[in-house]
């Protein structure tokens, strides 16, 4: 008589209480929930009240930019009237213009004057698409020099704040562009520490694949005061990352729209960012 194995059944036995397991916890098991921020409501009005006060302003700063094609020390020079106007120029240590990027809710245009090129398009998403690898929205991109969460975010129903741990997130999903927003603060004395945006979605709606993710830090952390300004920002992104130092950051209480018009350029290559 021929006698079988039991060994083949034990494993057998093993991968089927495997599986029964990994089923069970994914039926049983719930996805972990934080609770409410406390303090929100005291929280979000301080957010408010900040973003009030940097509602136009100028920044000056010392700029390193790293990329795969180099390494760059600049000085920029921001102007912003947020959420769509802002302007954003650079120059090397001899005064010379870098690139000139201006956005207004009509237009967006980046000068590079080196290349002999203007490159255009309708938002200022698609200029950052295309350098940064990720459409940034030019309200995220402006408010980081100044440490604001940009009020439309605050403002929006599914807007909240969490505590996690040692810490308190604010987080916001754009349904829109399918963006998932999280602000890292420090609940006390409160603080903004981080910004980390990324999406679901990989795939622009035209099928192209893009790394839809940037994060911002800031050192140290901004207190959310409104008059004190941040010291450093980072902003990383899949194609490079700018370290600022602002050295100046003024609160306006106007600037003249023209700032923000785009600037008309003879003799050089013009780019349509919005063109396949």
């Amino acid at each position: 008589m021929m006698i079988v194995s039991a060994q083949p059944y034990r494993w057998l036995v093993l991968l089927a209480w495997s599986l029964l397991g990994t089923l069970s916890c994914a039926v049983l098991c719930p996805v972990r929930e934080y609770p409410p921020y406390p303090f929100a409501a005291e929280l979000s009005a301080d957010l408010h009240a900040r973003a009030a006060y940097w509602q136009i302003f100028q920044a000056q700063a010392s700029i390193r930019i790293q990329s795969v094609g180099g390494n760059y020390r600049l000085q920029a020079f921001l102007t912003s009237s947020p959420p769509d106007r802002l302007r954003f120029e650079a120059t090397n240590p001899a005064g010379q213009t870098i690139w000139a990027l201006i956005i207004n809710p009509e237009s967006a245009m980046l000068w590079v004057p080196a290349e002999g090129v203007c490159y255009h398009a309708r938002t200022g998403e698609a200029i950052f698409r295309h350098f940064a690898g990720t459409p940034i929205p030019p309200a995220v991109f402006a408010y980081s020099f100044v440490g604001v969460i940009p009020p439309q975010y605050l403002d929006a129903v599914d807007f909240r704040f969490i505590a996690k741990s040692d810490v308190v997130l604010g987080q916001y999903q754009d349904p829109a562009r399918q963006w998932r927003f999280a602000w890292e603060l420090t609940p006390r004395p409160a603080a903004l520490r981080s910004l980390r945006a990324e999406a679901g979605n990989r795939f622009e709606q035209d099928g192209s694949s893009t790394l839809r993710e940037y994060s911002i830090l800031f050192e140290p952390p901004v207190m959310i005061q409104p008059e004190t300004p941040p010291r450093k920002v980072v902003i990383t992104t899949p194609k490079w990352q700018l370290e600022g130092v602002l050295r100046q950051v003024v609160k306006l209480e106007t600037v003249p729209l023209h700032v923000f018009d785009a600037i008309a350029v003879s003799g050089i290559k013009n780019v349509n960012l919005d063109e396949p």
